[in-house]
């Protein structure tokens, strides 16, 4: 078994709105990725969210997702995944990041 991984960066913007405010959070959200690669977009099941605003900037980019599938036995195959896509504002470096992060769900 071998499990999926996102398979380009994935450009989330930081809602301007609640970076200026200063505010930081996660949207945790399962989902399936299919044995092409592609997020099922009617799958998304959010299960964790720090501010709306987070979501609609993920949700704006699910479309455009493309994952290496997971294999099974040497064939792709559908996965259901569990992700944490976290907004942070570094106020040392005086830099924001999107960090986006997946596991199997059993």
């Amino acid at each position: 078994w071998r499990s999926r991984m996102l398979n380009v960066d994935f450009p989330v913007e930081y809602p301007a709105d609640l970076r200026k405010r200063g505010l930081q959070g996660a949207v945790v959200a399962q989902f399936i990725v299919d044995a092409y690669g592609r997020l099922r977009t009617e799958t998304w099941q959010p299960i964790r969210i720090a501010h709306k605003d987070f979501e609609k900037s993920v949700r704006s980019k699910l479309a455009d997702m493309r994952w290496t599938p997971a294999i099974l036995e040497g064939r792709p195959v559908c996965e259901l995944t569990r992700s944490v896509v976290l907004f942070s504002l570094d106020y040392y470096a005086r830099t924001e990041y999107v960090r986006w992060s997946t596991r199997l769900v059993f």
